[in-house]
């Protein structure tokens, strides 16, 4: 089953929870990342008065099951909920009330694929949420180019296979929703990806669509806010890994995420995944340079005679 993290405590010397999103960058802020800001100072403020979910939820007067979706991210909060909140973890200041009930009341608008989410597998309205607030990702992809790269020729074809049950339509909607990822992020968000061999060169699609995803890559290669790497089969050492992805927060620990066989995501928060971010470094290390990785997909487009 996905399951949302929670970020540890971190407080700031004077025991103080670090500060969430301010009023005004919360008006600016992308939903998700209103409501991650919240979630995790939320949680952090539990953590600080030594209050478990249950004895919270308790004293609070409503169902462990609510408190625990508005601490995983899987809810909006409640105003109602949040004054109780605040009140229980002795927050006194207007200001920082406030603050919190500007992020609360952005974090209840509808996230961009809230008309779609039908169609979404388990667990991918939670990533989907990380994902745009996120300022970095990494990706490594080891069979299939990463949905956040896809073209919408390469996202219905690959839909059709790990969706087979799904109609045209859901099918289609499902292209549409890997087509828009990289529309939703952050302004600056970095982006890392680390593409197998195998999964530029398999067969998901026709030549031409390939073709056009080959082509799609070599664009993203040159956006200054995305780092392009390619492994293949002659790397040494071998890239063993699965494949995985690592979010980076600027108010919460880093969340590591891999997709199930139909697409489910499935989210850790087991210590900012420091095993994670070592594999991940070590794949980079391992990987063709991002000027080689240029040279290599436009090769695949163009074999030399």
């Amino acid at each position: 089953m996905p399951t949302s993290p929670h970020p540890p405590a971190q407080r700031s010397p004077a025991g103080d929870p670090r500060p969430a999103l301010t009023s005004a960058q919360a008006s600016h802020a992308p939903v998700p990342a209103a409501r991650h800001s919240l979630r995790a100072h939320l949680w952090t403020l539990r953590q600080a008065r030594s209050l478990r979910l249950e004895d919270a939820a308790a004293r609070l007067g409503i169902a462990p099951g609510i408190l625990s979706r508005i601490d995983t991210g899987k809810t909006p909060t409640r105003t109602s909920y949040l004054t109780g909140m605040l009140d229980l973890y002795e927050i006194d200041s207007p200001a920082e009330r406030k603050r919190l009930a500007d992020l609360a009341g952005h974090g209840q608008r509808k996230p961009w694929w809230a008309d779609v989410a039908w169609v979404l597998p388990e667990g991918a309205d939670a990533y989907l949420d990380l994902e745009a607030a996120a300022t970095a990702i990494s990706i490594y992809a080891a069979h299939a180019i990463p949905g956040i790269a896809q073209t919408r020729g390469y996202a219905l074809s690959a839909a059709r296979i790990t969706r087979p049950d799904l109609t045209g339509i859901e099918t289609g909607l499902l292209a549409y929703i890997q087509a828009s990822r990289r529309q939703q992020l952050r302004p600056g968000c970095q982006l890392h990806l680390i593409i197998s061999q195998d999964a530029l060169i398999k067969p998901v699609a026709t030549a031409d669509v390939i073709t056009a995803q080959l082509r799609h890559l070599l664009a993203l290669a040159d956006h200054p806010d995305i780092t392009l790497q390619i492994t293949t089969s002659y790397d040494t050492p071998p890239v063993l890994s699965p494949s995985f992805t690592i979010l980076t927060f600027t108010d919460a620990p880093a969340v590591a995420c891999c997709q199930g066989p139909a697409g489910q995501a499935i989210l850790t928060h087991r210590t900012a995944d420091a095993t994670t971010q070592a594999t991940f470094q070590a794949i980079t290390h391992t990987a063709q340079t991002p000027e080689d990785s240029v040279g290599f997909i436009k090769y695949l487009i163009n074999p030399a005679p």
